[in-house]
């Protein structure tokens, strides 16, 4: 950085302050103490982070790992990271598995004035979506399967690319599935006016000396291409995708995405697909043709969508088709005042799985905090369901928090009364600024009325202290317990079952850093925080009584991996300003919960913190 003096006064760093010029509203509290102490910033930025822990549950095993950070931010070459992980799991039968990796990287190098490359030495994650090279929503998503190999991209500022990989498959943690080769090339390109155009092929190998047959995984090729225009109110992109197989005939899938910016945001698409169409090692839908629809429209008092979607799938032979399927869903929000609002929700299901849903809500900001009540209710053929829930504030002050919660069920399920009950509790507490609490306890009792009585509780509790600059520590525990009773209607006895499970959660991490940290060659930097949970009740926030995932995996841009803590979040800093992508991994999801929405394009702000959140639902 260059030293600023006034005119006829010897520059020295220590002495003398930044100017009154630099020290604007845009600048953070941690950027205005760098400016007023440059010996102790200087050079080039370094971060380095060790973490440790692990997790021990009942029946399930324990598991301890460790992973390790070095990066290097250098002024033209490059951003350089050094990373390695390990991990060793024991399972109750006394089976112990162990894997570790590592990776060598560099990002923003400089290649010319126009284009920078990126590239990856070890255990390669680039999730790049080629079909979202537009920026166009596709109906399918096509990643890119990670490797342990070498892996290289060069890019520029209009958002062309050229990607080559080549090494043996990953699962999605970055550990050897030991089945098969993988080598990708991939090119995204700019035409102008607009337009872009994207190609991929992705080739496996099965390899014979890891066991099985070739039969069960057999070699195969995908060809991808896509076409789009992005000027525009409308934007649209034509997709091809064609699948090579030794012991089948080739396979081809195409579709056509369709979107409109504006007051009225609209989009659709139609798409005819063949058997057994693979991307790398992912297999689409399979037999489907049909389309979908989507409308919305917001202004700052209510906001409403219709979408429906028309599926026709066959067998699997594509000899006879299968019932068609029609989801139609409609929702609306009306802000009464800024503190109180309704919204509702319907959905329709035809053909395979009909049924209908809908669901009604209410929500106030009152002295204590957010209250909210909900009526859901379901219908499908033999059974229905209503449900009413309630969840109230109980304290709202700085870094504290407080809510109870509670829900009734009734059902009729093959002419059999059900019914069910929850309530709980939950909330944190900030307790010095380097120690805070958080925990819920929940209880809940279920009778389906065929003798079938269940019931039971779930309290978990965490913390997260950061005792010595740079080391912090997080730890949970959580306890299930439940009691399940059975009686035979045609006899006086029945039978009781009891079962528990413990769960705790140990993470140990230390982070420094040197030197200034630099804008990336095409922009400043802002942080990101990631937010993965259950999202219980599908409006797509957390409420309080809504726990986060322990250990999700994030991907963001292909490159870079955040893991989650107890309470479902991880902050990453230092992004350049900019669109990313980040992609949620699958692997790490408890089931039955699934991310409809695994991948978000969002804008990361110079110097701001961007919210990027991920609601799991139920399968």
């Amino acid at each position: 950085m260059a030293t600023w003096s006034a005119p006829g006064v010897s520059a020295s760093p220590a002495a003398v302050p930044a100017p009154a010029a630099y020290q604007d509203q845009y600048l953070t509290q941690e950027e205005l103490q760098v400016l007023d102490a440059p010996q102790a910033a200087s050079g080039p930025y370094r971060h380095w982070s060790l973490e440790t822990g692990g997790w021990r549950q009942t029946g399930a095993g324990t598991e301890l790992r460790g992973r390790a950070q070095y990066d290097w931010q250098t002024s033209g070459w490059g951003d350089w990271q050094m990373q390695g992980w390990w991990r060793r799991l024991s399972q109750p039968n006394q089976q112990v598995s162990r894997d570790a990796g590592g990776a060598l990287s560099v990002a923003h190098l400089p290649v010319t004035s126009e284009w920078q490359g990126a590239m990856t030495l070890g255990d390669a994650l680039w999730w790049q979506d080629l079909s979202a090279a537009s920026g166009v929503v596709s109906r399918f998503y096509l990643p890119i399967q990670s490797v342990r190999g070498l892996s290289a991209r060069l890019q520029n500022q209009q958002g062309s690319s050229f990607s080559v990989i080549t090494g043996q498959a990953l699962g999605a943690l970055a550990t050897l599935d030991g089945t098969s080769s993988a080598s990708y090339r991939g090119r995204i390109a700019s035409v102008g006016g607009g337009w872009k155009t994207a190609s991929g092929i992705w080739h496996l190998q099965w390899l014979q000396e890891h066991g099985g047959t070739a039969d069960e995984a057999p070699d195969h090729s995908s060809l991808y291409g896509s076409w789009a225009s992005g000027a525009g109110p409308w934007n649209w992109q034509a997709n091809v995708l064609h699948t090579r197989t030794v012991h089948s005939s080739p396979r081809t899938g195409g579709w056509l995405d369709v979107q409109r910016k504006g007051d009225y945001r609209f989009s659709g698409s139609v798409f005819v697909l063949q058997p057994d169409l693979h991307w790398g090692d992912t297999a689409l839908s399979q037999n489907l043709q049909g389309g979908s629809a989507r409308v919305e429209r917001s202004t700052r008092q209510w906001a409403w969508g219709v979408s429906a979607d028309w599926v026709k799938a066959y067998d699997a032979h594509a000899t006879a088709a299968l019932p068609s399927t029609l989801y139609q869903q409609a929702y609306g929000r009306y802000w009464v005042s800024p503190t109180q609002q309704w919204s509702a929700m319907e959905m329709v299901r035809t053909g395979s799985g009909k049924g209908q849903q809908a669901q009604l809500a209410w929500s106030t900001r009152n002295d204590l905090g957010h209250a909210q009540v909900q009526l859901d209710g379901q219908w499908q053929p033999g059974s229905r369901t209503r449900r009413l829930s309630l969840s109230q504030d109980l304290y709202q002050a700085q870094g504290r928090s407080l809510r109870a919660l509670g829900s009734r069920t009734w059902g009729v399920s093959q002419q059999v009364r059900q019914t069910a009950s929850e309530w709980g509790i939950a909330g944190s507490w900030d307790m010095t600024g380097q120690w805070s609490l958080n925990g819920q306890l929940r209880a809940y009792r279920q009778n389906n009325g065929a003798g079938n009585v269940q019931r039971g509780w779930e309290a978990q509790i965490g913390s997260s202290l950061q005792f010595a600059p740079g080391w912090s520590m997080q730890v949970a525990l959580n306890r299930q317990n439940t009691h399940s009773l059975f009686t035979d209607l045609t006899s006086p006895l029945s039978q009781t079952t009891t079962q528990a499970s413990t769960t705790a959660t140990l993470t140990l991490r230390y982070e420094g850093s040197a030197g200034r940290q630099q804008s990336a060659p095409w922009g400043g930097t802002g942080d990101v925080t990631i937010d993965v949970f259950r999202d219980e009740n599908h409006n797509g926030e957390r409420d309080l009584n809504e726990t986060g995932v322990l250990n999700a995996l994030v991907l963001i841009d292909g490159r870079q991996m955040a893991r989650t803590d107890a309470t479902g979040h991880v902050t990453v800093r230092g992004l350049s300003a900019g669109v990313h992508e980040f992609t949620l991994l699958p692997d790490q999801i408890p089931l039955p919960w699934t991310a409809p929405q695994p991948t978000l394009r969002l804008r990361v702000e110079l110097r701001g913190n961007t919210a990027v959140t991920f609601p799991l639902s139920a399968m």
